[in-house]
């Protein structure tokens, strides 16, 4: 067997006993045995990603609702000159959610100024341009927080509010 999966192998054979480690150390566990089994690596780096549901209170029901994110882990490990290795890990979460597009928007904010300076004076416009919400459209954004965990800590999924 391939050294990798062997090692993958043995950490989940380890870990499945143990339902309180997280995935951000299941993966520093994976780099460790994978530090061990090459011992010429100067760095391994192993990431997770899976889908998470968590409860959120919907801010026009106040209703709670169950919504998706990708759970994200991640640990890299280094070897310096005297071999040593350190073992940096993070968790996160990535959510997909709506933007409005600032291009398009300014872009109909100056046309506008243009059109409004024909009949106002410059105050007047720029008190109309501070006022009014321009037109744009939406478009689909997603984002994705990291978080570095030191070494003895663990973040649970749930933890992480988005």
């Amino acid at each position: 067997m391939s050294r990798n999966p062997e090692a993958i192998s043995e950490v989940l054979d380890d870990v499945s006993k143990d339902k309180s480690v997280g995935v951000e150390s299941l993966c520093a566990k994976i780099v460790e045995r994978m530090m061990e089994k090459h011992e010429y690596a100067e760095r391994v780096e192993i990431s997770m990603t899976s889908d998470y549901m968590f409860m959120r209170e919907s801010p026009a029901t106040k209703r709670e609702t169950q919504e998706m994110c990708n759970l994200k882990a991640k640990a890299v490990g280094l070897r310096d000159e005297e071999g040593n290795v350190e073992i940096r890990k993070s968790i996160g979460a990535e959510l997909v959610g709506m933007t409005v597009c600032p291009c398009a928007q300014e872009s109909v904010r100056e046309s506008d100024k243009i059109r409004l300076l024909e009949f106002l004076d410059e105050e007047t416009t720029q008190k109309v341009l501070d006022t009014v919400t321009f037109a744009s459209h939406n478009q689909r954004g997603i984002g994705t927080l990291l978080i570095e965990v030191p070494e003895g800590w663990e973040v649970k999924g749930e933890d992480i509010k988005i």
